[in-house]
């Protein structure tokens, strides 16, 4: 699971050194906590302080306010932690570290937890993470299914692709977008579709029911650099204005013609 985590981050661009892969062991954390003789209460609260460690100035001063004295933990590497770094190196991932302050504050987490942190000092944050849940299943039926997985933002994965330029150019769907008059046009617009997919375009038709300004303005959203609106004129004489939505300019086409002229622009 972190190795597709990684693959993932890879094939949007990003290289090891600009995101840490940061891995802790609840099951062992749960251990030492009870082997340092904290009571259940105390350790639940004192894994809701060691996650928000790094985030607050006072961390030691509220561990003892909360224990009634001073308590550091050290927890090494466990055995399973040890394993999953072996592994993890086999399979060419080297960017992976033990964390024992990493939690990841829900309670539903019984072994391995990680988390992906970019490593630019103006978006030093966790991007995601996730980590084993066994017990999960319990909550919804007697069996206890042994699982494990992540939960990946869409915020946090654009402002890091927007930190190392790496975000892709939109581009539409389609090449081409029809834009129908009315209901009564749309027979003509699907053979009009289909001529112009034969041909090798992509074309999106636009059969909302919405005032023509409204779908081209849908098509402008969708990125899509073409519209061709079909109406009365266009029914009778079979020839139709192409517009390229990026520029203003308009060319009218005879039907045979559009595909061409498309294929043409969108080469330069």
């Amino acid at each position: 699971m972190i190795e597709i985590a990684a693959t993932l981050l890879q094939n949007f661009g990003l290289n090891d050194t600009q995101y840490e892969i940061r891995i802790n062991d609840l099951g062992a954390l749960a251990k030492a906590l009870d082997d340092a003789g904290l009571s259940a209460i105390e350790a639940h609260q004192y894994r809701k302080l060691l996650d928000k460690k790094e985030k607050i100035d006072d961390f030691d001063e509220q561990v003892t306010k909360l224990l009634g004295k001073p308590f550091e933990l050290e927890l090494e590497e466990s055995e399973a932690v040890t394993t999953v770094l072996n592994k993890l190196k086999l399979r060419g991932i080297h960017n992976v570290v033990f964390k024992q302050s990493l939690v990841r504050g829900f309670d539903y987490y019984t072994g391995i937890v990680f988390e992906v942190f970019s490593t630019d000092p103006k978006n030093n944050r966790s991007l995601f993470g996730g980590g084993r849940y066994d017990d999960l299943t319990k909550l919804f039926d007697d069996t206890s299914i042994p699982a494990v997985g992540f939960g990946m933002g869409d915020v946090t994965i654009r402002d890091v692709l927007e930190t190392y330029n790496l975000l892709p150019v939109y581009e539409g769907a389609a090449s081409v977008a029809l834009c129908p008059l009315n209901d009564a046009f749309y027979d003509l617009a699907g053979e009009l579709a289909q001529e112009l997919r034969i041909e090798g375009l992509s074309v999106m038709t636009d059969v909302s029911g919405k005032k023509i300004g409204e779908q081209i303005t849908r098509a402008d959203k969708r990125a899509i650099p073409f519209v061709i609106c079909l109406g009365d004129d266009e029914a009778a004489s079979n020839t139709f204005v192409v517009k390229h939505l990026k520029t203003g300019k308009e060319k009218k086409l005879k039907r045979r013609a559009i595909a061409p002229f498309v294929k043409k622009s969108l080469s330069r």
